[in-house]
């Protein structure tokens, strides 16, 4: 505001020395220009312009190459167990195996064969000693022997079975006194 003032009071001046001629020598030529005056000081700063309208999206940029690949991450959890698949056909049916018992046989007390499989004859050799013989499907040479005494009930024996020539096995029967005694039994041979 101090600045307009003073250029109003400067101008006004100025038009009162050019009407009464004060800027001319009295020849009529004119005078020299004086030396510049000191600069005034800065106007205040103007309200700011409204802004300008949003120009035009530049063009996008080129892609970049990938970057490295990073470290693979921890396994997760395991998934819950799905639903079982339907039955599979059936395979075909394999050789028939051999039965686990190559021989039985049930003895009765006085050595006869009452029933058996494989096995062919019974016979009572004395006092508490039996022999039991078994067809050619039985190897008795390399079997193993179980007895089991009595039939219906039990005789409390000490017993043994041991091979014997001609496919045959003979059956001991022992009271705990040492004396032998008639037992009838079942024999199997493995």
């Amino acid at each position: 505001m101090k600045t307009s003032k003073l250029l109003i009071i400067f101008s006004a001046l100025l038009v009162v020395a050019v009407l009464t001629g004060a800027c001319q020598d009295s020849s009529g030529a004119r005078g020299r220009t004086g030396a510049r005056g000191p600069e005034g000081p800065q106007g205040p700063q103007g309200d700011p312009g409204p802004p300008g309208s949003e120009g035009p999206e530049g063009p996008a940029g080129p892609q970049s190459d990938p970057g490295l690949q990073g470290p693979a991450g921890s396994e997760g959890p395991a998934g819950s167990q799905g639903v079982a698949g339907p039955q599979g056909e059936a395979g075909p049916q394999g050789p028939a195996g051999s039965p686990a018992a190559q021989g039985l046989a049930a003895v009765n007390s006085s050595g006869t064969l009452l029933r058996g499989v494989n096995a062919t004859s019974a016979t009572r050799t004395g006092l508490g000693t039996y022999r039991v013989t078994f067809n050619g499907n039985v190897n008795v040479s390399s079997g193993y022997y179980m007895v089991t005494p009595g039939l219906t009930g039990t005789c409390a024996t000490i017993h043994s079975a041991e091979s014997a020539s001609g496919n045959s096995v003979f059956v001991l029967f022992v009271k705990s006194d040492g004396n032998r005694i008639d037992c009838a039994f079942s024999l199997i041979v493995y």
